[in-house]
């Protein structure tokens, strides 16, 4: 694999949130089931639109994805990606200038490429984005891979078991390998409100699988995630707890 970032989008029934995404991600390529290509060639540019053969859910997806790169990066970003806000300093800004993202990106490929990891990501938790960064502890070293995260190499894939949660699992497969992830809080990539909006891989998600994703990651991993109901419903929040921080020392801040 060469050296460089492939950012791909997967997408299911949402052809309509694909211009203004490339408006963001100009180079992203889309990854859709070959019997939605008719419906996404008419707003995505030649060469970019590519297909799988009717995978079933999103961990298979996620998979194929990562055997379609080329590059040791490869990107993945939810399809209805409205913006990025930068949290650091007085007020938060709102970019939504493609070169800017870029380099988000590339800038965060590099340092987990030099620290020898296997995955990166973004602030996805709204609370942080709205009153919670602090600017003394910008990073996370565990936190979950969620809406826009990188994958460097192949050392750890998607669990093809998991309809749901399958970012949940990745992240933790990640901290196992490597001991941690950089998780960069600086930046929230905005995608609306969590498990909202028709289409995606919420017209698949249900009671039934979602409980049967949670006991599977739960007898998995055991005292290393938590969930909890309190925050969305019928759709538990999730809460990684594997320490990677020295606890005296964040204590002092």
């Amino acid at each position: 694999m060469k050296p460089g970032i492939t950012i791909i989008i997967p997408s299911r029934k949402r052809a309509q949130n694909i211009p203004h995404t490339l408006e963001l991600l100009p180079s992203a390529l889309i990854l859709v089931d070959e019997c939605e290509k008719a419906d996404y060639a008419r707003v995505v540019p030649k060469g970019q639109l590519i297909t799988h053969p009717g995978l079933n859910c999103i961990s298979k997806i996620r998979n194929f994805a990562l055997d379609a790169a080329k590059t040791e990066c490869v990107v993945m970003s939810d399809d209805d990606l409205s913006c990025v806000r930068a949290l650091v300093g007085r007020t938060q800004r709102k970019i939504v200038e493609p070169e800017a993202i870029h380099a988000i990106l590339w800038s965060a490929y590099m340092c987990t490429r030099d620290l020898g990891l296997s995955l990166f990501s973004f602030c996805r938790d709204a609370r942080w984005a709205i009153m919670k960064y602090l600017p003394h502890d910008p990073y996370s070293l565990n936190g979950p891979a969620a809406g826009c995260f990188g994958v460097i190499g192949r050392r750890v894939r998607f669990n093809e078991e998991l309809i749901t949660r399958e970012d949940v699992d990745l992240t933790l497969q990640s901290l196992l390998k490597d001991r941690i992830t950089l998780h960069d809080r600086r930046f929230y990539f905005d995608y609306g409100r969590t498990w909202h909006g028709a289409g995606g891989n919420q017209g698949r998600r249900t009671k039934a699988n979602e409980a049967a994703d949670l006991k599977t990651v739960k007898d998995r991993w055991g005292a290393y995630v938590s969930f909890s109901n309190k925050e969305h419903g019928d759709n538990a929040s999730m809460s990684v707890r594997v320490p990677r921080k020295n606890k005296e020392l964040t204590d002092c801040y």
